[in-house]
């Protein structure tokens, strides 16, 4: 609340003096102190329409008060010409600030501002003239120069409305520049030269996976050598910096994409890092191990047994079937010499498979004999072995497919196989058979040495 409030509730609380219990002189001298009061609360205001409006109360308490106090009409007089004087120099003051404004304007809001003081002096001057004989000649004329408020109020709209459209105007322009500048920049991301750019400032920020990115997409679109060397050079150093990372399968990634490359030591790194991962796996993990997913089934004193996670499809246990066994099978062949190099395409990896003794696995339902044990690195499970290592469903998952076993079946021809719920079928089926998966087994040595 403001003091000028505050005094007018102070005032127009102040209960009337009953006219009854006062005489005539009475009344008169409390009129004149009431005028006296509004005088002072007029000169402390600041708005000049609150110095008017008490300004007119003290006239009219003090015209009340003529008749017996002689003084008051000079006073009249007086107060008069401050009411008058108050008025133009209002209207003056504020018209001035209003122009001030208008012209200073730098938004739609400062002519807003300035038209609704010119609406105030236009309503204002409307019930209160300023009375030519009461004012200053020069005071008036100035506040004759004044009198065109409501054409002020006027034009500031028309202004404010016109710096809107404008504001309109450039927010458009400066929205399709925006727009054309990241369709622009969106395009140069595409190019060459970008990438280049990019690949630099990631490698000078130490970004080197990122780096190793921009210039494999440039290497792609080029075939530029030494675009591949960059590639090659900060997709080794990322990988290297960040072995020791929690994020560790993105770093055996990097170093088997270098090892296909033949870069520096990278196949050595990469075999380090799959046996330190399988060493410390639980059982029943899933890791991956060369080209594919291999699922650990045991760890056995410094190694462990792994057994591919996914079944491999048209292989025949033995090509045009017949009587064999394990020992003497086309697919022991096949394993062994040519599906060795497609899982594990380095030697090294190779190299930390064991060359296991693998037993004949006679079958246990049948009796059927299994033959002659063999040395082999990868190997069908026996009926024993995929009982005692892959029955735990926790362990080995079901799957939707049948995969043999190096176990014979029931009769010469014949191979057991596991079926798709985990059910070993020692019965067996024809050796010659396609529709049987194939799903190898590998000890792994896990010792480092």
């Amino acid at each position: 609340m403001q003091n000028s409030e505050k005094l007018n509730i102070k005032l127009e609380n102040v209960p009337e003096p009953d006219a009854e219990e006062l005489t005539e002189e009475q009344q008169c001298q409390e009129h004149y102190e009431t005028a006296l009061r509004y005088i002072n609360i007029a000169e402390h205001m600041k708005q000049y329409e609150d110095q008017d409006r008490y300004y007119h109360r003290a006239l009219t308490n003090l015209r009340k008060a003529k008749r017996h106090i002689p003084e008051v009409r000079p006073m009249i007089l007086d107060v008069v010409h401050k009411k008058y004087y108050a008025r133009a120099r209002g209207k003056i003051s504020m018209y001035q600030e209003a122009s001030s404004i208008r012209d200073h304007a730098r938004t739609p809001t400062d002519y807003y501002t300035a038209q609704s003081i010119f609406d105030r002096i236009h309503a204002f001057e409307q019930q209160h003239i300023i009375q030519e004989k009461y004012v200053d000649p020069k005071l008036y004329a100035e506040a004759l120069e004044c009198s065109d408020s409501k054409e002020q109020s006027v034009l500031c709209g028309k202004l404010a409305e016109e710096m809107n459209a404008k504001q309109r105007r450039a927010s458009l322009l400066r929205s399709c520049f925006i727009l054309l500048a990241v369709i622009a920049l969106l395009a140069f991301s595409r190019t060459i030269a970008f990438r280049i750019c990019l690949g630099q400032f990631c490698a000078i920020t130490h970004h080197y996976g990122r780096a190793a990115s921009c210039y494999k997409y440039v290497y792609d679109r080029t075939g530029n050598p030494e675009d591949l060397e960059k590639f090659k050079s900060y997709l080794y150093q990322g990988a290297v910096r960040d072995s020791r990372s929690r994020n560790r399968e993105d770093i055996r990634n990097a170093f088997r994409e270098l090892a296909h490359l033949n870069y520096k030591d990278s196949e050595e790194r990469l075999v380090k890092m799959e046996r330190e991962r399988i060493a410390e796996l639980p059982d029943g993990e899933k890791i991956r191990f060369g080209e594919v997913n291999w699922r650990i089934l045991a760890h056995k004193g410094k190694k462990a047994l792994l057994l591919k996670d996914k079944t491999q499809g048209g292989v025949p246990f033995n090509t045009g079937g017949g009587s064999v066994l394990w020992e003497n099978s086309t697919v022991r062949t096949w394993l062994n010499q040519v599906y060795i190099t497609e899982l594990f395409p380095f030697p090294l990896e190779q190299e930390i498979i064991i060359d296991s003794t693998v037993p004949p696995g006679d079958n246990p339902i049948f009796g059927t004999k299994g033959g002659s044990p063999t040395t082999d690195k990868l190997f069908f499970m026996s009926t024993d072995e995929f009982l005692k290592y892959g029955g735990d469903i926790e362990i080995l998952p079901e799957t939707q497919n049948l995969w043999w076993l190096r176990t014979p079946g029931s009769m010469p021809g014949t191979m057991s196989f596991v079926s798709s719920n985990k059910d070993v079928m020692s019965y067996g089926y024809d050796v010659g058979s396609d529709e049987i998966k194939v799903r190898p087994a590998i000890w792994v040595d896990t010792s480092g040495e």
